[in-house]
C-alpha cells in the first residue's frame, strides 16, 4: 500500500493501562465501519560501525571516510522476504530477507545495537481507502505502549 503514514502517540493517563486505551481505540475503529484485517510486525535495528577499526576499503584522506557510519536494518510482515535498510545519510535500500548473510560476514565491521533494537506489534484495519494499525512498541527488553 502506497502514501503516507500518520504515526499518532497514545498518552496512558494515571490510573489507566495500555490495554484499556488497546481497547477503547480497538472499538472506536470497530464502531466507525473499519474491519480488522490481521496482524503486523515491525522489527528495526541499529548497525554501527566497530569504533576499534578503519573501514578497510577506503584510504584515510578519502572523502568518503564517514560514510555509512550507521544504518537501520527494517523487517516488515507485510513484505515478508524483503529487508529494508536506511543509512545515516538518507538511502534507502530494499533487498531480499538473504541480505542478513551479508551482515553476518560484515560482523567484524558492523555492530549490532542489540539495546537499541525496536519492534512493533499489533492489529490492522481497513477503514474505507485507509489502513489503520494498533500497535505495542517495544524498545530493547522493555515494552512502550504507542
Amino acid at each position: 500500500m502506497s502514501g503516507f503514514a500518520w504515526v499518532l502517540a497514545i498518552p496512558i493517563y494515571e490510573g489507566n493501562d495500555f490495554q484499556k486505551e488497546y481497547k477503547t481505540f480497538f472499538d472506536r475503529i470497530l464502531k466507525i465501519g473499519g474491519t480488522q484485517t490481521g496482524n503486523f510486525v515491525l522489527e528495526e535495528e541499529l548497525y554501527q560501525i566497530n569504533p576499534n577499526i578503519q573501514n578497510p576499503c577506503i584510504p584515510m584522506k578519502s572523502p568518503f571516510q564517514d560514510h555509512c557510519r550507521s544504518f537501520h536494518l527494517m523487517k516488515n510482515s507485510d513484505y515478508g522476504k524483503t529487508m529494508f535498510l536506511i543509512t545515516d545519510h538518507h538511502n534507502c535500500i530494499s533487498s531480499n530477507i538473504f541480505f542478513c548473510q551479508v551482515l553476518d560476514k560484515m560482523k567484524s565491521i558492523y555492530q549490532s545495537k542489540k539495546a537499541l533494537r525496536s519492534e512493533c506489534r499489533g492489529v490492522k484495519f481497513d477503514l474505507q481507502d485507509f489502513e489503520i494499525t494498533i500497535s505495542k512498541l517495544f524498545v530493547g527488553t522493555s515494552p512502550v505502549a504507542k
